[in-house]
């Protein structure tokens, strides 16, 4: 470290080793019986070499980054690698060498166990939030699906938003959905107490992201809660060019044909649905593409479904870059309405919406959109706020409903679920 503070400038490894190493050996050699390379200060040097060895490069390397070279700084990060290697020398390596055998070999084992711990910390913590997720399940009182209680702070709200990006479904579906048929393996059948009516929830990824409250609301008066989530894919429309959606189309139409439910459940986030019109300056529903596909799926499902068929609508979508940084820009005291900016990224859901409502007003009563966006909409703020005011977000990074934004929409099933009939 002395010579690269002396010369900091970059060697070549490849002359630079094999020089070090040849000196190193040449100096043990003429060290032998030599009274000034045996004296008591050299021995003490190599006494500490190993504790220096092990402690100047982070030192070093922390110094360098820091202070850009400088020096001054880097020589005094040399003097503090000295006065550690000192002290780990005087107080452990001393104590460490008396060991007997035994206790050497239960030292190893512990570092070792604790170097395994810490290397795997965070995939230990992912276990913990993952068994914490999986004891929230479907028995009576079940918990809060983002264990988000009263007392938590914004740190705690940066550390679940974290968590929920991470396990964006995982954590979403109820265990013990079975899968119905090898054709299709994501249709499953979630058998339940109740028996009163069969229910069918299908629709893109935010079925899945839907499934576990879903089943927590309904399960006591359902027999049956099958589902299809098809990843990007809506039952009601499909841009021409998107080929596997529009193949899915048909699949839909067949996963209601084959369930017959009594209560039908589309849970989409928007996508084909809010295709741009033809004319933007003429919304003429007769007249557009993926209107007239929705209303030609929509009379595919009604013949098979019962009684009544839920459409979620469309709501803007969140930024996702943005979403990791609410908590922190809350603590920082960025104002609720500047983050609601910079986090809503209203794409076309409008089209979406005018779609929809022009479909469940020709359905009549046999249709019912569920609106998310009254629960989305600060009034304070005029603004659509994604989060609440300790920065836990209602989003995940992919644009599905956090664990919080899940437990925000509850209600709504809640009073669905106690409706049906």
């Amino acid at each position: 470290m002395a010579f690269v503070i002396t010369y900091p400038i970059a060697m070549f490894p490849y002359l630079v080793r094999p020089l070090f190493t040849c000196f190193t050996g040449l100096l043990m050699l003429v060290s032998v019986d030599d009274e000034f390379l045996s004296n008591r200060v050299l021995t003490y040097i190599g006494d500490i070499s190993y504790s220096l060895y092990l402690i100047h490069w982070p030192v070093y390397a922390y110094t360098k980054v820091t202070f850009e070279n400088n020096p001054y700084a880097l020589a005094s990060g040399l003097l503090v690698s000295v006065i550690l290697a000192v002290i780990v020398y005087e107080t452990y390596e001393k104590w460490y060498l008396k060991l007997s055998n035994t206790s050497c070999a239960l030292l190893i084992v512990f570092f070792f166990i604790m170097n395994v711990a810490l290397i795997n910390k965070d995939a230990i913590h992912d276990m913990n939030f993952l068994n914490d997720q999986a004891s929230q399940n479907s028995s009576e009182g079940f918990q809060r699906l983002d264990g988000v209680t009263p007392n938590m702070t914004f740190d705690d709200a940066a550390r679940l938003n974290k968590m929920w990006n991470k396990f964006d479904i995982e954590t979403m579906i109820e265990p013990g959905c079975v899968k119905r048929t090898p054709k299709h393996s994501r249709w499953c059948d979630y058998e339940t107490k109740g028996d009163e009516y069969k229910l069918a929830i299908f629709g893109n990824s935010y079925t899945k992201n839907h499934h576990k409250m879903f089943v927590q609301e309904c399960k006591n008066r359902a027999y049956n809660i099958t589902m299809d989530s098809e990843r990007g894919c809506e039952p009601l429309a499909a841009t021409p060019s998107d080929h596997p959606c529009v193949k899915k189309l048909s699949e839909f139409v067949e996963f209601i044909e084959s369930a017959k439910p009594d209560y039908a459940f589309i849970f989409t986030r928007f996508f084909a649905v809010a295709d741009p019109f033809k004319d933007k300056d003429n919304q003429d529903m007769e007249h557009d593409r993926t209107y007239i596909e929705m209303k030609s799926q929509l009379n595919k499902f009604l013949p098979n479904i019962k009684k009544k068929l839920y459409i979620l609508d469309s709501f803007p979508r969140a930024n996702a870059g943005y979403i990791s940084h609410v908590a922190s820009d809350l603590k920082n005291g960025k104002s609720i309405e500047e983050i609601s900016k910079s986090l809503l990224r209203p794409d076309g859901y409008e089209r979406g919406r005018l779609r929809h409502a022009a479909l469940v007003k020709e359905c009549g009563e046999k249709c019912e959109l569920i609106d998310y966006l009254p629960l989305l909409w600060n009034n304070a703020t005029s603004t659509y706020q994604y989060f609440d005011k300790r920065g836990f977000s209602y989003f995940t990074s992919p644009n599905h409903l956090s664990a919080h934004g899940i437990e925000l929409v509850r209600p709504i099933y809640t009073k669905i679920c106690a409706s049906l009939k």
